[in-house]
């Protein structure tokens, strides 16, 4: 997965880039494992995430 979005107004910027490589949980329960991650996602490195696609 692949994000990129930039977000301006007023006075407050918001920036997002990034890389996500995950793979899904051997139980199909819509929960992904990051692998890798780079930009924003950085601290997503070996979390286990929910999707909510159940």
């Amino acid at each position: 997965m692949q994000d990129v979005e930039v977000e301006t107004s007023n006075n407050d910027n918001n920036i997002v880039f990034g890389h996500v490589f995950y793979e899904f949980t051997p139980d199909c329960d819509g929960r992904v494992l990051v692998d890798i991650a780079t930009g924003n996602f950085l601290f997503a490195i070996g979390k286990e995430l929910n999707l909510n696609l159940n």
